[in-house]
């Protein structure tokens, strides 16, 4: 990846106390930082709830 590329990502976040089901994000965001051992930040730019069953 490069920086300052568009990428898309999911984050789930597992069930707690109560809940039913995980919590998950589908999130818009850019590279802001890469190394050589492929490791990467990205921003958040965007992100919306993902229902359904887990």
């Amino acid at each position: 990846m490069e920086v300052g590329e568009v990428i898309e990502y999911v984050i789930t976040f597992p069930k707690t106390g109560g809940a039913r089901t995980e919590v998950r994000l589908h999130c818009v965001g850019r590279v802001i930082r890469s190394t050589e051992a492929e490791a990467y930040a990205a921003t958040l730019d965007r992100y919306e709830f993902v229902r359904g069953k887990s």
